[in-house]
């Protein structure tokens, strides 16, 4: 509560805050959503342990606030499938949202599902506004990505000034397939406007596109 009383005190000129591997983050999220009452554009809480509950207290927050955040960083927080996919739609459907960084979350090949299934069920549900999505070093494997592939070439809009979007997808198992080119190329095929992302970053840039900043 005092932390949310100081920073409201600054509210005006507030549009970023760092609470990268801060203690207490997730137990006072209850609080630390009115944080989501101000003017951010972008919020970061990598490290901080959130869990799954502290994703969904953090998707509803944003969900009922609407607030102007156009990126939000939430690395390494231990948030699995059901709870990151929530988190995920619910930034997207910001019109303000640019960019989620989800790098390093357990989503896994369970998770990649359910992120197929709300790609399919509704196909700006799942990117919606976000130019850059990273799914880096989360735990997916040949059949996440997978159900991924079919997904997005169901929902393919092949329109020639679709919005580009960046997918980061490094250091998940399944870019050390060896059908992984080729489930590239489909992709890039049907969904021309998708830029993928599966080396380190700072990688090789005569084989991928694109990069989360």
């Amino acid at each position: 509560a005092a932390l949310l009383a100081a920073l409201t005190a600054r509210a005006p000129a507030l549009t970023s805050l760092n609470l990268d591997r801060a203690t207490g983050v997730a137990e006072a999220l209850s609080s630390i959503g009115g944080l989501l009452g101000l003017p951010l554009r972008t919020l970061s809480v990598q490290g901080c342990a959130l869990g799954d509950e502290g994703a969904r207290l953090l998707s509803t927050a944003i969900s009922e606030r609407c607030p102007p955040l156009e990126r939000l960083h939430i690395g390494s927080n231990g948030i699995h499938g059901e709870s990151l996919v929530m988190l995920l739609v619910a930034h997207s459907r910001l019109p303000t949202a640019k960019l989620l960084d989800c790098l390093g979350n357990p989503l896994g090949d369970e998770g990649a599902g359910k992120l197929a299934e709300a790609i399919r069920a509704d196909p700006r549900g799942a990117f919606g506004h976000l130019a850059s999505v990273s799914l880096s070093a989360c735990e997916i494997g040949k059949s996440g990505f997978a159900a991924l592939e079919q997904a997005l070439t169901v929902c393919a809009q092949p329109s020639a000034d679709a919005a580009p979007i960046t997918l980061e997808c490094a250091q998940n198992p399944a870019c050390n397939d060896d059908e992984w080119s080729a489930l590239v190329d489909r992709l890039r095929a049907a969904r021309p406007e998708l830029q993928l992302v599966w080396l380190a970053r700072g990688g090789d840039e005569a084989t991928q596109s694109g990069g989360l900043s």
